[in-house]
């Protein structure tokens, strides 16, 4: 199983590239993708 890590930096990219999704929209979606993985 591989944890996804994701540095602030990184977080930063894609927040500035989705304004429309919150950080809690950016976990919700990595969490679902882990329970898919």
């Amino acid at each position: 199983m591989n944890k996804i890590k994701i540095t602030l930096e990184e977080l930063n990219t894609l927040a500035n590239l989705m304004p429309s999704m919150t950080i809690i929209d950016l976990i919700e979606m990595v969490n679902s993708n882990k329970k898919r993985a």
